[in-house]
């Protein structure tokens, strides 16, 4: 079984997930592949995987795509700055701040897009595609950086904090499928387990988020 996944769900929930399914079925071989969005959505209709986990595209044919995941994008900031002390990150606060951009892409058109709707420029000096990257230049002190807290909050080791960004800016992976070609019994099971594990991490993220604003 081939998998694609997009970087942000490949370090913990899509292994949860597969863990579940080799405890079950001990004889699975199974490959991970962490390419870009696109790839996924091009492998998929051409066969080449058997399931991905992607960001939202357009265009791709011969491609089953059901929603599987959102969450709000957060702002990373040093733990010593003075925004780390607010329990929520406006587009205005980030008014005059040095930015960390991400990729070229639907997503760093969506940030750029929510200070052009408040009237603001923002100041990006730096670029770094992936959220690790991005959260440790944070790190570092070299600006802050609107990213997923899928990875972010894998990062515990790092001198940051994250915050809920507002204008409340939602990122969306989908399940994909070739079309076609009925799911096979370890195919369905594992998607099973992926949506076990989404639920469970969304449990745990709405405690944290209640503990928070307590």
């Amino acid at each position: 079984m081939r998998i694609a996944c997009q970087p942000s769900l490949a370090a913990r929930l899509l292994p949860r997930a597969i863990r579940g399914l080799v405890a079950e079925h001990p004889g699975a071989r199974i490959a991970v592949h962490v390419p870009s969005p696109d790839t996924i959505w091009a492998w998929a209709t051409s066969g080449q995987c058997d399931l991905g986990l992607a960001r939202p595209r357009s265009g791709y044919a011969g491609v089953e795509a059901e929603p599987f995941l959102t969450v709000d994008a957060v702002c990373a900031v040093p733990r010593r700055h003075p925004l780390a002390r607010k329990r929520a990150i406006g587009v205005a606060d980030l008014s005059g701040e040095t930015l960390i951009a991400g990729g070229p892409g639907l997503f760093q058109e969506a940030v750029e897009a929510r200070f052009a709707e408040a009237g603001l420029t923002p100041r990006f000096a730096l670029m770094a595609q992936f959220t690790a990257a991005r959260c440790g230049l944070v790190a570092e002190g070299l600006g802050l950086a609107i990213v997923d807290p899928m990875p972010a909050r894998e990062l515990g080791g790092l001198p940051i904090v994250l915050r809920p960004f507002r204008p409340a800016l939602p990122i969306d992976t989908m399940l994909i499928r070739p079309a076609g070609r009925p799911a096979g019994r370890l195919v369905g099971r594992l998607i099973e387990l992926l949506r076990t594990e989404r639920d469970a991490l969304a449990s745990k993220a709405t405690s944290q988020k209640a503990k928070f604003s307590k």
